[in-house]
């Protein structure tokens, strides 16, 4: 898709801008049938730089790289890591009438979960070791 002349319009003397450059001065029209506009830039006032009707410094860009203003590209923010963690432990599970209730505690050991055997109205079934990963956001 080709895209349609920005500087049709563009006279000696205008002033423009380029991301890699900064502002420059138009000193030249029909520099060349492909390069037809010829910038000088302020950063290096000795040589000249062409560009495409399309402002584009190579005829193959996909982009124009030459602008009548300046522009700023907002860099998104730093992606947040992502952190495996392991939860090991230990639960209880208990049957209250016909259905099995799991303790959501989780305990570092199965000593502090059996000392917790009866915290829930039941019949206890057995304490369990518990081991599981998963990744959250830092």
């Amino acid at each position: 898709m080709e895209t349609k002349p920005m500087y049709r319009d563009a006279n000696v003397g205008d002033r423009v801008w380029s991301p890699q450059f900064g502002w420059g001065t138009i000193t030249k029209l029909k520099g060349s049938p492909i390069y037809p506009i010829c910038v000088v830039f302020d950063i290096d006032e000795d040589n000249e730089i062409t560009f495409t009707q399309t402002g584009k410094q190579l005829s193959h860009d996909i982009n124009p790289s030459l602008f009548w203003d300046t522009f700023t590209i907002p860099s998104p923010p730093k992606p947040k890591q992502k952190v495996k963690r392991t939860v090991d432990g230990f639960i209880n599970i208990y049957r209250v009438a016909c259905v099995l209730l799991i303790d959501s505690t989780i305990f570092s050991s199965q000593s502090n979960a059996t000392s917790m055997i009866g915290s829930i109205a039941g019949e206890f079934i057995a304490t369990v070791p518990l081991s599981f990963t998963y990744e959250q956001e830092e």
